[in-house]
């Protein structure tokens, strides 16, 4: 991809970036702190992920505002430094290659084998549903670096894109589904790139009924520049 096609691409929360030696050797000169981190980083050429916009660039398109979040287990490759995130900006043109967000297939062998087999149902659910599904967080973390990120506890975080109505409802229908055996947590993407907790958005479907159209409840929302109570109807608006 030219360096003109990557710029004109619209970053959202979640995607990867991965960056140039001149990106990377800006990035070390400011956070010199974290140089040891963010040296194994580099040399395994490890993408960093989108976050949202802090507030002094919310609308700057040459700032990318990103992220490293380190394994929460004790680890020869990173010691002392366990489960901290470190929070980056980056020049537009420092970004040599992005990507979307892991497809669960890609993760899927990455995962703890006790969850796998209901990832590997659900996942065949989904296509038997013509849904996509993506994984971010701790899940998408290990799987990219092959470090120790998730324990026992952890969550698996999902996310789930609708265009429709029907979609939005098979979506959170099947994640609510797969909750009663595996630790489901993430969002459902509306097409505004408005991102929604898929369990606030069912909780609201179950005191809702068969009404949720004329709910006067808001959700919260999240975006690559705010976070923000939005009414359900808006979002409904959204879609087909």
């Amino acid at each position: 991809m030219t360096e003109a096609a990557l710029s004109s691409l619209s970053l959202q929360r979640h995607d990867w970036v991965v960056l140039s030696e001149a990106g990377w050797q800006n990035l070390m000169t400011t956070l010199t702190e974290e140089a040891q981190q963010l040296e194994t980083w580099r040399t395994a050429n490890w993408p960093l992920v989108v976050r949202r916009q802090d507030a002094d660039v919310l609308h700057d398109k040459a700032v990318v505002c990103a992220g490293i979040a380190l394994p929460p287990a004790h680890s020869s490759v990173m010691p002392q430094q366990k489960g901290r995130r470190i929070s980056v900006r980056l020049a537009r043109d420092e970004v040599s290659t992005m990507r979307a967000p892991l497809a669960l297939d890609e993760a899927l062998s990455s995962a703890p084998v006790m969850w796998q087999s209901a990832l590997l149902r659900l996942l065949q659910t989904a296509a038997e549903q013509e849904m996509r599904i993506q994984v971010v967080g701790s899940l998408a973390f290990q799987a990219i670096t092959g470090l120790p990120y998730l324990k026992p506890e952890s969550d698996i975080d999902l996310l789930m894109r609708v265009n429709s109505k029907a979609q939005l409802a098979a979506a959170v229908n099947l994640l609510a589904q797969f909750s009663e055996v595996l630790p489901l947590d993430g969002e459902i993407i509306f097409p505004n790139t408005a991102a929604v907790a898929w369990k606030e958005w069912w909780q609201v479907q179950q005191r809702a009924g068969g009404a949720l159209s004329r709910t006067q409840n808001r959700v919260l929302v999240k975006d690559m520049t705010q976070v923000r109570l939005m009414p359900i109807a808006d979002l409904l608006d959204c879609l087909n």
